[in-house]
């Protein structure tokens, strides 16, 4: 998905380097973290009775995020202590409304070892339209790297005096292909994903004596997601085309 490359002296957007124009990475599946509501909540059943179960945040720094106390109370809110019965559930609920979205870790200390979980916590009813987040990186740079200034006087916050401009590529959008007959059995399948388009994008395979047998393209309500139960995520999005007899 990056297209510029910061150099490694002086940082200056005028001298970025153009990476060979082979090199182009896209989002993909080891780039996902998880989306996470003001409302953080661990559950799982109650192994051990009575245990004390410790939380931990951290910012994308990993510098230790102070969780304070439980709303309307002078309870920490980063410690929980299951129940005697082991027939009540471990609820560990946490609010994480006062915090600014961002990406963060999760740790939580148990007594059989820490689970940490990685996330970028944002607040819908805040950012109703959110469609992704980019992050950054510049390799050794001399001076502070910004974005935006507060201005001393109006204490309002504008652009650099020197913008910086990044080219964000989104690949074509595409989906894996599945010809079904009428038992939902697969007559056909193409080895690569294929574009999503308006019209006929003339997919054809080999037929019988040298012919050329011509493949409907899917259309857009047979777009099927195959979501991973276990993290939510989307393995693979078909398109099943059900081929009459």
């Amino acid at each position: 998905m990056i297209d510029k490359d910061a150099p490694t002296g002086v940082f200056l957007p005028a001298k970025w380097q153009l990476i060979n124009t082979s090199v182009i990475n896209y989002v993909n599946p080891g780039t996902r973290i998880t989306w996470q509501q003001p409302r953080f909540e661990y559950k799982k059943p109650n192994t051990i009775p009575n245990e004390m179960i410790i939380a931990n945040l951290f910012d994308t720094n990993n510098q230790p995020v102070d969780l304070g106390t439980i709303p309307l109370t002078n309870q920490p809110q980063n410690i929980y202590q299951s129940s005697f019965s082991t027939l009540d559930p471990v609820n560990f609920v946490m609010d994480l409304s006062a915090f600014s979205a961002g990406k963060y870790r999760m740790d939580i200390v148990e007594s059989s070892g820490t689970t940490s979980q990685r996330f970028y916590l944002f607040d819908p009813m805040i950012n109703p339209d959110l469609y992704g987040v980019s992050e950054f990186f510049v390799a050794a740079p001399l001076a502070a790297f910004r974005f935006i200034t507060e201005d001393p006087v109006s204490h309002r916050w504008i652009l650099d005096t020197m913008p910086k401009k990044f080219q964000i590529r989104f690949r074509n959008r595409l989906t894996r292909w599945q010809y079904l007959k009428q038992d939902q059995t697969i007559f056909d399948q193409p080895p690569t994903p294929r574009p999503l388009t308006k019209i006929y994008s003339g997919y054809n395979i080999p037929g019988p004596g040298g012919s050329t047998i011509h493949l409907p393209d899917p259309a857009v309500n047979t777009i099927i997601p195959d979501v991973k139960a276990t993290t939510r995520l989307v393995k693979n999005i078909f398109s099943k085309i059900f081929l009459n007899k």
